[in-house]
């Protein structure tokens, strides 16, 4: 039989298999898996390359940005090897007319990158890609020259256009002269993440191909090199984590089930409020864990299908609160993640803020449109803001909720701060806390004093006419009785009925906190829903009217302040089983009444762990909020807060004062 081949490089390897080494065809087609009469090669798609720099994690993006001339590549291939035969060489792009780049020059600029970047270091100083007109192209780059200096090779482009330009930053070169992105990995050691997400050059999204020791998702993130701010772009490569249950073209949304996310194929449209935020030149670095269909879940029984992430504060076994628990445990622990989006129905933003240490926010309801968003209960439902800086906050904010043009005009702030009951028992290192806050806050504002609320008493002398004299009692089931029923219908229903489609009639399972809220929901008559809305409407209109009024000058007659206390909450306690979430607390009254509330760190107390035995650390928050549709105004103040040492960034690590090392984390993330 006579074997022809012909395909290039396929047809000589399988040439040289068969003429050289007397490899029988059935054994190549063994070893090439397919037929060689055929010849029918295997789609194959590069998507990234691990490699490491002195010891640290890279991955090498699948998709080049522009193209080296492969006799430059032969020229510095020989003057220095490619990294540990890995393929790849290391190299800056640095923007310099020819002539200003000398040794000073660039360690000038080597000097700011580094200081600027995680992900550039000095082992990508030692190559460069330099422009004598400012402009690196995505064109193959034609060589002015090349020449040593030093350790080091300069590579100067000739191109005089200025369009696609390469930004600075660091960039791995291929052995075929392919330019591509370096990105950092960093393990997901406090398991805050359901899925590690790349965005491509042209904006799509796909689930990173990359892996590190750790036991944990590898997280790659880009040069902040890359990016420049600009007016169009105020976000230019702030890197945010997103809930798993907003969707994301691409990648799948889990909401916290294993049977959902195995049901549902990738998203095929992002949500608008994370649209918004990568329009504005944001960059999603991946999916964080929620609490199953964003209900509240403790750490211990209640999450099933997946592991609560950790909390770093204290001792590391505190509970991460619920239900964006992966956006305010990764925010407390990676220096390298700058922003995490949550959502807030009762609390989901502000809780894991709180107990973090971070600043929370829940915005006027309706400031931005939730499609694509798994829903819990579209009346009370909101997109929340996790951060440690509050000027970033506020940046972030102005996007996610459009008040850009509020945000710039000059603003006066309420005169008038209303105080909520200031829960007693508080120990005194948190008592001192908390006086030298509210005092910073009066003379920010310039008041003299402010006005003790009682909210239950307030609302027993001016309610309504015809309302309850008990305002615990009129609100009581209002949360429980609206997420229960208006979910079931939104979300269980046609989960279970496509679920029983594919599987005979089974259900999925579901975590028992859901179950229960359902259950309640289901126990309940159609009008209840009806009348829980209208309880809302009454607490609304009159929390309005009342309390939190709006002002021509500044915008709200007040700033409301509530405290709820630090308290030391393990993930190791066995609960009982959980019920529905009957209550009325200071956690409520913006969720009724349709203002914004954000949590602000203020200071941390001390606590003796059962776990570590030693004194630790827990944060100690405050909560502000403003009438409804004054959010800019309030942002205002609390980055001017900061401006004036009132705030303070809140740091990451095992303290939101100190920072430092988080207790129990393995030795090997250390280094990641």
């Amino acid at each position: 039989m006579e074997w022809r081949f012909e395909r290039g490089f396929l047809a000589s390897f399988i040439s040289t298999l068969f003429h050289t080494f007397g490899v029988s065809p059935a054994m190549i087609q063994v070893l090439c898996g397919y037929a060689v009469s055929g010849l029918k090669t295997p789609a194959l798609q590069f998507t990234g390359a691990t490699v490491t720099i002195a010891d640290a994690p890279y991955w090498v993006a699948p998709d080049s940005v522009g193209n080296l001339d492969i006799g430059i590549i032969t020229k510095v291939s020989q003057s220095q090897f490619f990294t540990s035969g890995s393929g790849y060489l290391p190299i800056s792009v640095v923007h310099v007319e020819t002539g200003n780049d000398s040794t000073s020059t660039l360690e000038s600029i080597f000097s700011v990158y580094k200081a600027s970047d995680d992900v550039w270091s000095t082992d990508f100083s030692y190559r460069e890609c330099n422009s004598q007109s400012t402009t690196l192209s995505h064109r193959t780059i034609q060589p002015l020259m090349s020449r040593n200096r030093g350790d080091r090779i300069i590579l100067h482009d000739s191109s005089t256009k200025k369009k696609e330009i390469i930004p600075n930053g660091p960039y791995f070169i291929s052995l075929e002269g392919k330019i591509h992105r370096a990105f950092r990995l960093y393990s997901d050691s406090q398991e805050a993440f359901t899925e590690s997400v790349y965005t491509g050059p042209t904006g799509f999204h796909t689930v990173l191909t990359a892996n590190i020791p750790g036991q944990s998702l590898a997280i790659a993130v880009p040069s902040r090199l890359y990016y420049e701010w600009s007016s169009e772009k105020p976000l230019a490569g702030v890197r945010i984590g997103v809930k798993d249950i907003y969707d994301l073209s691409g990648i799948k949304t889990g909401l916290g089930n294993r049977a959902w996310y195995g049901l549902y194929p990738p998203a095929n449209e992002t949500a608008t409020a994370i649209h918004r935020l990568i329009d504005a030149g944001a960059v999603v670095v991946g999916k964080q864990k929620t609490a199953q269909f964003a209900n509240g879940e403790y750490s211990t029984a209640d999450w099933v299908d997946y592991h609560s992430p950790f909390n770093p504060r204290g001792d590391g076994y505190q509970d991460p609160s619920f239900s964006s628990a992966g956006a305010g445990a990764s925010m407390a622990s990676y220096h390298w993640l700058d922003v995490a989006i949550g959502s807030d129905t009762g609390g989901s933003t502000r809780g894991p803020a709180r107990v973090q240490g971070l600043y929370g926010m829940r915005p006027s309801h309706g400031a931005v449109p939730l499609d694509y968003v798994m829903p819990l209960a579209p009346e009370l439902d909101t997109a929340g803001i996790i951060a440690r800086n509050p000027s970033l906050l506020r940046d972030v904010a102005a996007v996610l909720y459009q008040y850009s043009k509020d945000a710039s005009k000059p603003h006066h702030y309420p005169q008038s701060l209303l105080i909520d009951s200031i829960p007693e028992g508080l120990d005194e290192v948190t008592t001192t806390v908390l006086e030298r806050f509210i005092g910073g806050l009066k003379a920010s504002l310039k008041i003299a004093d402010g006005r003790s609320l009682n909210l239950t008493r307030e609302w027993e002398t001016t309610r309504p006419a015809g309302a309850p004299i008990s305002l615990a009692g009129m609100l009581n089931t209002t949360y429980p009785t609206l997420i229960g029923q208006r979910q079931s219908k939104l979300v269980r229903d046609p989960f279970y009925a496509d679920y029983a489609r594919l599987h005979s009639g089974r259900l999925p399972f579901v975590n028992p906190v859901p179950l229960v809220r359902w259950g309640y929901g289901d126990s309940q008559p159609e009008v209840a829903s009806s009348e829980a809305l209208m309880n809302k409407t009454i607490f609304k209109d009159w929390f309005a009217s009342h309390i939190l009024k709006p002002d021509n000058k500044t915008c709200s007659s007040s700033i409301l302040v509530y405290i709820i206390p630090p308290v030391a909450q393990y993930r190791n306690v066995y609960r009982t089983s959980p019920k529905p979430p009957f209550n009325f607390s200071s956690q409520y009254y913006s969720v009724f009444a349709e203002t914004s509330d954000i949590v602000v760190p203020v200071g941390q107390t001390t606590y003796n762990s059962t776990v570590t035995k030693h004194s630790e650390e827990l944060p100690i928050a405050v909560n502000l909020m403003i009438a409804r549709g004054c959010d800019w105004l309030l942002l205002n103040l609390i980055a001017d807060l900061a401006k004036t040492g009132v705030l303070k960034i809140s740091a990451v690590g095992a303290s939101s004062v100190d920072g430092g090392e988080i207790l129990l984390r393995r030795y090997l993330y250390d280094s990641y």
